[in-house]
């Protein structure tokens, strides 16, 4: 399954929108406040419950709204409109605004319900919670984000049997780099390192927390070659160092069928991508940007060619200013 565009009207920061993907690798940058993590969420909600519709009432209505209430200030209605066999538009109606977004023939396929393919990694690292939060967010009428539950539930999926071929080759990368391998006991997770060490994610340095993470999810298989991969700021608190070793795994979960879609603040990790792509990868670049009508999107093939580069433009202040402080 994978998403083809997204056409949004009088949402959150975004008055009216529509954007193109492609199916490999999507980068999204902006300043703060411009709906990059809106964005993922609600491609996340669309795509998580995506399903051919088979002419009958069923409860994705009713699921889309209460997941998407969960993540934003909806307080109203949700009707969902199907036509060809796909949903066609999905309207809002809250107090405060009315919301349309179009997804009509906008999926190229559908292998099953979205639930099953979809990952969203939040930026704020959950699995150190996982032995009392998601207990709490059952038994409490608490203001959880549903992205930091989804997360561990899936995160605690038991390891397959099988593992993937297109994965054998990238848990070992992983493995490096952590010095060893996850174990989950008790809904408690811990990286044990090959020297018999046992650290639980508490402990651990938050970067190699998020490859643990990366390595959980692929040798569970939620992430497989059908998955849609929602990441934000996948580059917080990783070493510099490491940064071209996840670019170069997310390049080749890409190639292996894996739709990824990114948002981050790092030149690195972007140029990397743009360094290390292959002459058959996509990797597309979208520029969120504010206007009076809204937030708007500028999409390149190329990171270099976007005009409203908010991060080119924040190096250039800080070349200026060193000059200036040598002059």
């Amino acid at each position: 399954m994978a998403i083809k565009s997204i056409k949004i009207e009088s949402f959150t920061v975004f008055e009216d929108i529509e954007i193109d993907f492609n199916p490999d690798v999507n980068i999204l940058i902006g300043e703060n406040g411009t709906g990059k993590t809106h964005l993922l969420k609600l491609l996340y909600v669309l795509s998580y419950y995506y399903k051919p519709y088979n002419g009958e009432d069923d409860i994705t209505q009713r699921s889309i709204f209460h997941k998407l209430r969960a993540m934003f200030p909806v307080k109203s209605i949700i009707n969902l409109v199907r036509n060809n066999n796909d949903f066609s538009n999905v309207s809002l109606d809250s107090d405060n605004y009315s919301s349309y977004f179009s997804i009509k023939d906008r999926f190229t396929s559908a292998g099953g319900e979205g639930e099953k393919s979809t990952i969203f990694i939040p930026a704020k690292e959950m699995l150190m919670h996982s032995k009392g939060l998601p207990q709490v967010a059952k038994e409490y009428r608490m203001p959880f984000d549903d992205t930091h539950l989804d997360i561990i539930e899936k995160a605690l999926f038991p390891l397959a049997i099988e593992i993937p071929k297109m994965v054998k080759n990238i848990l070992l990368k992983l493995e490096k780099i952590m010095d060893g391998i996850v174990v989950v006991e008790d809904n408690e997770f811990f990286i044990e390192k090959f020297d018999g060490t046992r650290i639980p994610f508490l402990l651990e340095a938050e970067g190699v927390k998020k490859i643990a993470l990366l390595w959980q999810l692929l040798s569970n298989k939620r992430i497989t070659n059908d998955t849609i991969l929602f990441w934000d700021e996948p580059e917080a608190n990783v070493n510099p160092k490491m940064i071209p070793l996840l670019v170069d795994i997310l390049l080749e979960l890409s190639r292996n069928g894996v739709q990824i879609f990114l948002a981050t603040h790092d030149y690195n990790f972007i140029r990397y991508f743009d360094i290390k792509k292959q002459k058959n990868d996509t990797v597309s670049f979208y520029s969120l940007y504010k206007t009076e009508n809204g937030v708007q999107c500028e999409k390149q093939d190329k990171y270099n060619y976007l005009d409203n580069n908010p991060i080119i433009e924040a190096n250039i202040q800080l070349l200026d200013e060193s000059v200036e402080g040598f002059v």
